[in-house]
């Protein structure tokens, strides 16, 4: 599977999640949002594009998907095969930090 830059994004950003200590499944709405601070203003996602895209995540194995029971409220979390690549996201981020500095 290709994995588009949004989808890097949403990985690396469960990543930095995970990494603070948080274990529940992060909410869609709140993934979208913190994915469109760390992009550029033109690069926005749309949030129906980006709900696919974090479908396909899941289908593929880079995430598992949750809903909450009454609210029905879709979450994700990172799983061991997205680590990786949300690594790599990170690398990259760092490589571009420095190169602006």
């Amino acid at each position: 599977m290709r994995i588009s830059s949004p989808q890097k994004d949403a990985l690396f950003v469960l990543l930095l999640i995970e990494e603070k200590g948080e274990n529940d499944p992060f909410p869609a709405t709140d993934l979208l949002m913190t994915v469109n601070k760390i992009r550029p203003w033109n690069k926005q996602v749309d949030a129906s594009n980006f709900t696919r895209s974090c479908h396909k995540l899941a289908e593929n194995g880079f995430v598992h998907r949750f809903r909450h029971p009454q609210s029905l409220r879709l979450a994700f979390k990172l799983t061991d095969l997205g680590r990786p690549v949300a690594e790599k996201r990170r690398a990259e981020w760092q490589r571009e930090l420095k190169k602006d500095q």
